[in-house]
């Protein structure tokens, strides 16, 4: 009796010092990333990149060979590695690149916050790293998430001064978050409550406009006020509305040239579950200011 004692004391005296030197490698997974971005709020692409990096933080750590691993994704943080309606994870990754992407057979829902986690393995499966938890937020997935229309004022695509548009709307007390979406041709400049929304000046990127426009997502909670707001935006002409000849791409004879324009919708969430949403739609008022005349130059 006293040898079998003794031999579970060994035995347990044993394990503890495994799982110490496993712990002691001291190797975590950092900079996790989404579409290489970190924690980012404006994803819409269907089938997300995941990529993550290793770090030691002992000089005598032993090195991480990583030979496997498997992604978890859930819209709780609670639900990651469980088995729900609300998460998903991949089969077990054999690879020794730090990339994953998303592969479920549900799609991935609009304007929606998801979490994410890593387990990886080497090749003999005695060491397992936990990744911490990160997240990312989808933005507009489908074209038809939008319920924004374009707007422009009445001028011809030839007046000159920049057109200047607003919208004045109420906001309820306890907001949790808010997001604006915002897309123009060419360029906007948004200001919400008077304070710029971005400090760049030449967004939405350049494309063919009557093919694709890109679009922003900005995180305008901390700029929100319990009551009146109001949201308000100045257009430039970009490459959108050449008026004249000023480079060597004949731009003034672009098939989309037009009067500036503009597309956004904010979505306000409130602590006890409600949403309101702003958009742009033939409500919003139209005037000139200061900016007589913009080119991309």
């Amino acid at each position: 009796m006293k040898f079998q004692i003794k031999n579970e004391k060994y035995m347990l005296a044993l394990l503890g010092l495994l799982v110490w030197a496993c712990s002691s490698n001291n190797i975590d997974i950092e900079n996790m990333r989404c579409e290489y971005q970190i924690s980012p709020i404006g994803i819409d692409s269907p089938a997300p990149r995941f990529t993550w990096n290793y770090t030691t933080n002992n000089e005598d750590a032993t090195e991480f060979s990583q030979d496997s691993y498997q992604l978890y994704i859930a819209t709780r943080e609670q639900d990651l590695r469980n088995s729900s309606d609300n998460s998903w994870q991949s089969d077990t990754i054999y690879s020794d690149t730090p990339h994953a992407t998303y592969q479920g057979s549900e799609k991935l829902k609009s304007r929606t916050r998801y979490y994410w986690q890593v387990i990886a393995w080497d090749k003999t499966k005695e060491h397992k790293i936990i990744s911490p938890i990160s997240s990312f937020e989808t933005a507009q997935l489908n074209q038809s998430d939008w319920t924004g229309v374009w707007i422009t004022d009445n001028h011809d695509k030839d007046y000159t001064p920049a057109p200047m548009l607003r919208k004045s709307f109420i906001a309820q007390d306890d907001i949790q978050q808010a997001r604006l979406y915002v897309s123009a041709a060419a360029y906007y400049k948004m200001t919400l409550n008077g304070k710029s929304i971005t400090s760049s000046h030449l967004n939405p990127g350049f494309t063919h406009y009557d093919k694709r426009n890109l679009y922003n997502t900005y995180d305008v909670t901390s700029q929100l006020l319990k009551g009146e707001n109001v949201l308000s935006a100045i257009l430039g002409n970009g490459f959108y509305n050449e008026s004249a000849p000023v480079a060597t791409w004949s731009y003034e004879q672009a098939r989309w040239r037009n009067r500036p324009r503009m597309i956004c919708e904010m979505e306000i969430l409130y602590k006890n579950g409600e949403k309101q949403t702003i958009h742009s739609d033939s409500t919003w008022k139209t005037s000139i200011g200061p900016y007589i005349q913009n080119n991309i130059y």
